[in-house]
Order: C-alpha cells, then structure tokens, then sequence
C-alpha cells in the first residue's frame, strides 16, 4: 500500500473510536450537552445540523465520554418500534407499546438512562409521539439527532413546540479548523504535510462549503487520484494544486466539468 492510500484511509468517514477533533462549535454543544445530562433529571434534546456537520460523530463521543457515568444507549438506525426499543435495553420482549414505556421508565428508575437516536427525522409519527410520552417521565434523557430542515419542521408539531424541547445546533467548520484538522490528520507524514498549501487547504474548504463530512471525502480523493496517478508514473503530481483538488470536487459530483 502506497504512502498516499494510507493517509488517504485516514480520512475515510469513521465515527466509533476516533479521536474528536475540536471545533469551536463541537466542543460548545458537547460541553453544553453534558452539562445538562449531569445537572438535569431528564427531558427531550434536539441536536440538528445539516448532513455531515458532525453529528453522528458527536453521538459517540457523548457515549464514550459518559460511559461511566450514565448508561447511555445509542440506535443508529432509526427504523424503530417502542417494542425494538425495550429489547436492545432489556432483552426483552414487550408486546405493546404502553408495556415499553412502562419497562423504560422503570429502568431509569434504578439507572441514568440516556437514549441517543440518530437520524431521528426517519422516526414514523407513532415512534415520535412514544419518545415524547418517555421525555415527559423526566426520568431519562432522549436525544433526537436529525437534519436541520426536518428537525426544524418537527419542532413546530403542536406537542413538540408546547414543550419547549431543549435544541442544540452543530453549524459549519471554518476554514482555519479544516485547515487545522486536514493537517493534524497527516502529522508524522513529511510528503503530506509539504504535499498541502496553505492555498490548496482553502480551497478544499470552499468546495466542501465548511462541511465537516465533505472535507474529509475531498481530502481522501484527492490522495487516491495522486497514488493512482503515481503508480502510473503521471507527472505533476509532488504537490497539491487547484486542478487537482478539482478533480477530487469532481469525482464527488460537487461541481460538473
């Protein structure tokens, strides 16, 4: 395996066991989010952002970093019933959705139960209105990780709004933060960090439009166009430059040719 494959894996889209990097607007959410799981009884969060702001990744680090203190539960797919629900918790089997709610709450009763769901905005209705019923116990705490449009949209549900759900918004990296984790990713690396300008760093910024996930996809593709094209003896390839980072923009459908 070619130097450039491997610091091109670096950057695959991972979230269980990599390190966090710090963001301004990850380390405000995260620290905000564990304030109030340690210092409130229970209720309902929102944590919205668009798709690939860092949201799925911030549900682990939540789980990792309350472990110890919390018995924290994490569904990444949210093709739930109440009944599924109780199972991964318990393993049991509940038969009705009332029966799970009851089961639920009653676990919190002896532990500090905290739900996180991501990609909350496919949860049918039914399965909202069963959280909502958990939230309002203030036994637990449940948080709904979502996309900002739909996240929104289901925050203005009538018994959704008049509860006044805590939410909590993950926005846009800068580009001095993408800049510092691309550079942070290939330390140790002398081709890579001599490979990347500050110009060339900027620009992978631009096309991801300050997308957490998307900068990472750039950064890959663009080291697997250069391993490919150093396998085949392709000159021009020693340092990173505009067109190159365009063809990675291309590869990924963000631009046309």
């Amino acid at each position: 395996m070619s130097g450039y494959v491997r610091y091109a894996n670096l950057f695959e889209d991972r979230c269980e066991n990599e390190e966090m990097f710090e963001t301004k607007g990850s380390v405000s959410t995260l620290l905000k989010m564990q304030d109030i799981f340690l210092n409130s009884s229970g209720g309902l969060i929102f944590l919205i952002g668009q798709p690939g702001s860092g949201k799925t990744f911030l549900l682990h680090q939540i789980k990792n970093r309350l472990k110890h203190t919390h018995t924290v539960y994490l569904f990444e797919t949210p093709y739930l019933t109440p009944e599924d629900l109780v199972g991964n918790i318990s393993k049991e089997k509940i038969f009705n959705p009332y029966e799970a709610k009851e089961k639920i709450i009653n676990l919190a009763d002896k532990h500090q139960i905290i739900l996180l769901i991501d990609e909350a905005q496919m949860l049918d209705e039914s399965m909202l209105e069963f959280i909502r019923m958990l939230s309002d116990s203030k036994k637990l705490w449940v948080v709904l990780a979502m996309h900002e449009k739909e996240g929104k949209e289901i925050l203005q549900i009538p018994h959704f709004k008049s509860r006044a759900p805590k939410v909590l918004e993950l926005g846009y990296v800068t580009k001095e933060e993408a800049s510092s984790y691309i550079m942070k990713k290939v330390d140790g690396s002398d081709f890579c960090r001599n490979f990347f300008s500050s110009k060339n760093l900027y620009d992978i910024h631009k096309y991801a439009k300050g997308n957490f996930r998307m900068i990472k996809q750039i950064c890959r593709t663009i080291l697997l166009i250069v391993a490919k094209a150093k396998k085949i003896g392709k000159p021009g390839y020693n340092r990173l430059n505009k067109c190159i980072v365009m063809m990675a923009a291309i590869d990924l459908g963000i631009i046309s040719e």
